[in-house]
């Protein structure tokens, strides 16, 4: 009895060490075609948010070379980037306050035994935002460096999701249905000789947005403006003041994507060639952008600017 449990023991042990991506569920049987050649036909990626990893690192004390938690925390973001070529993957600390097609959430486990060897596994979920059954699982498990996990777990998250997959075209789909959806409020809005008046409640949410902004809260002045545009779409002084908020607060996508939304309401803004260049900056910096950054922007607050400081803002109420 004792030897069939250490058989069982040691197939499950051996069965563990080999990487694993599960598709909705179901494992792939040849996991190794996601680490090749990173996939990439010219069709527009995905975008990822990466929420904070959770970690279990209990034995680093047997080992000098392991570091802090803090250490791998902070740079699985880059290292899963390193030599992947995401266009759009950035840190957020609430996923649900993120427009992002694709959520993901990891585990870092170090082991350490005994005689000081260590090793690296890393565990990781994607889902769909918009199609939450679209889900990816990955397992990297027991390698000799972190680097090595992160570099893994990257690729095969990119390969899983590129364009041309199965997942990417069920979300892409989605997205440009939403997509195709506000540009037909957005020209309503803008074949409109009257513009509408936002509602009591829109203006509660608006007023609540400045109050956070004021206080310095432009977490919870993002969330507002984004509670006042669910009521309002097609109000675009909350596309362009969000967009600024977002940008400050690192989460580039997301700032581009609100700013776009603006020049579809009001491509004739006098400020639009600068809303353009905006989004020109933007998609520079969501390329270096990396590291979990609990705070967001590295900037210090004050350096936020005030919502629609940009002349004309009436031009936008």
């Amino acid at each position: 009895m004792k030897m069939q449990i250490l058989l069982t023991a040691l197939f499950f042990l051996s069965s563990c060490a080999n990487d694993v991506v599960r598709i909705n569920d179901v494992e792939v049987s040849t996991p190794n075609r996601f680490l090749l050649v990173p996939i990439d036909d010219k069709r527009p990626q995905l975008s990822f948010c990466w929420t904070k990893a959770s970690i279990g690192n209990p034995f680093k004390d047997r080992n000098a070379s392991v570091q802090s938690d803090e250490y791998y925390l902070n740079n699985i973001l880059p290292l899963v980037k390193k030599d992947n070529p995401f266009t759009s993957i950035e840190f957020t600390e609430d996923s649900t306050r993120s427009d992002c097609d694709v959520v993901l959430n990891s585990r870092i486990s170090i082991y350490v035994s005994p005689m000081g060897s260590a090793e690296y596994t890393i565990s990781a979920t994607a889902v769909g935002k918009e199609i939450p059954t679209e889900q990816i699982w990955v397992y990297v498990p027991d390698k000799d460096n972190f680097e090595e996990a992160a570099f893994l777990t990257g690729r095969y998250l990119f390969n899983s999701f590129a364009p041309g997959t199965e997942p990417y075209n069920k979300l892409i789909s989605k997205q440009t249905l939403k997509k195709n959806s506000f540009e037909e409020e957005a020209k309503k809005y803008r074949e409109l000789k009257i513009k509408p008046e936002l509602s009591e409640e829109a203006v509660k949410f608006k007023v609540q947005a400045a109050a956070a902004f004021g206080r310095k809260d432009f977490v919870m002045a993002d969330t507002r403006y984004n509670d006042a545009l669910k009521i309002a779409p097609w109000w675009p002084e909350g596309h362009f003041n969000r967009a600024l908020l977002l940008a400050e607060l690192g989460r580039y996508h997301e700032a581009m994507a609100e700013m776009n939304k603006y020049l579809l309401l009001v491509p004739d803004a006098p400020d639009a060639k600068q809303a353009h260049y905006k989004i020109y900056e933007w998609e520079d910096l969501a390329k270096d952008k990396g590291g979990q950054v609990p705070n967001g922007d590295s900037r210090h607050p004050e350096s936020i600017p005030e919502p629609c400081n940009v002349k004309p803002c009436s031009a936008r109420g």
